[in-house]
């Protein structure tokens, strides 16, 4: 029932107690953290935070953190990065399936990776498509559907929400405002365990 929340321009995290509403900073994240822009609880209650570095806008960059022992004891260790030259651009969500894969939105490559339980074999899952013409996708918003046992991506740019099977990456769109005026801009998402979309 701990509820999490975080600051993007200083890294640091909160507790927020389900007895009493009480808020209790994480010893360590204001010094490790640059700039939190997403957070995902495993099933073990072990809190895996994307760090976008810096929070500086024309800034590139990113990495995982997974933090143990939270809220009274956290332990904060590196879990993940992308290895290749680019690295993380602009990286935005996280989610967990039920096999405790851990899902990274990156919005700047267009990609979403996959990193297995122990944060190894980071693999480029998912690209989003062009729904717009002459846009780059920046998929953002993550979370996990276990009806479908997929991925639930939210694209802000091309104001789309796909549903990403787990077991083969194929796509489907389950909503596209496209261009039209009035666009949504989606940033996040949340899925009940009956499949809800929020």
């Amino acid at each position: 029932g701990t509820v999490y929340t975080a600051s993007y321009v200083t890294g640091t995290i909160w507790a927020i107690s389900p007895l009493d509403a009480s808020v209790t900073e994480l010893n360590g994240t204001r010094d490790t953290l640059g700039s939190v822009t997403g957070m995902a609880v495993g099933a073990d209650g072990t809190l895996y935070v994307v760090d976008q570095l810096n929070s500086d806008i024309r800034s590139a960059g990113g990495t995982v953190w997974r933090i143990t022992g939270a809220p009274t004891a956290p332990i904060i260790e590196s879990f993940a990065a992308i290895d290749d030259a680019q690295g993380f651009v602009e990286p935005e969500d996280i989610t967990l399936d039920a096999a405790g894969n851990v899902y990274v939105s990156d919005r700047g490559r267009g990609e979403v990776w996959r990193f297995a339980p122990d944060g190894s074999s980071g693999t480029a899952w998912w690209t989003a498509p062009v729904a717009i013409a002459e846009t780059q996708p920046a998929p953002n918003g993550l979370a996990y559907d276990p009806i479908h046992d997929a991925i639930i991506v939210t694209d802000t740019v091309s104001n789309a929400i796909y549903r990403v099977t787990v077991a083969d990456a194929l796509g489907i769109t389950i909503y596209l405002h496209g261009a039209r005026a009035g666009s949504p801009g989606f940033d996040g998402v949340a899925v009940t365990p009956e499949g809800h979309i929020y």
